[in-house]
């Protein structure tokens, strides 16, 4: 009886493996740094490594879960933003990617259960 209850609990751990490994393989950031769109042109935004793509929220804005610390997110957020061009606009602060034509509106993270949610708003074009 216990060699039958071992095996059924490697069988079972061995189907958890190859189902979350395989939705992990097939979401399209997780082993990345970086979120790349295809929509109007290709446009890349750094996040930080092991962030699950969760969905895209409204026309451009993605929302991602990750194990990462906050400390880590906003280094990532904070190397980003520190070189793109600072803009103030009906008292909000933008930062306009010159290189590939996006305004980042948004860039934030908080806490959601055990996992940290990131939260990207951009457009295209220097919207303002």
């Amino acid at each position: 009886m216990k060699y039958i209850n071992k095996c059924m609990f490697k069988y079972i751990a061995l189907l958890l493996f190859v189902i979350i490994s395989t939705v992990l393989i097939y979401n399209s950031t997780f082993f990345y740094k970086e979120y790349k769109t295809f929509k109007n042109e290709e446009i890349t935004i750094p996040i930080p490594l092991f962030s699950y793509y969760k969905r895209l929220g409204g026309m451009y804005g993605v929302t991602f879960y990750t194990l990462r610390s906050k400390t880590s997110i906003d280094k990532v957020k904070n190397n980003y933003l520190n070189n793109l061009e600072k803009m103030s606009c009906h008292g909000n602060i933008y930062y306009y990617d010159n290189a590939q034509d996006i305004t980042i509106w948004n860039y934030s993270s908080g806490r959601h259960h055990i996992f940290n949610t990131i939260y990207i708003g951009y457009s295209y074009g220097k919207d303002c």
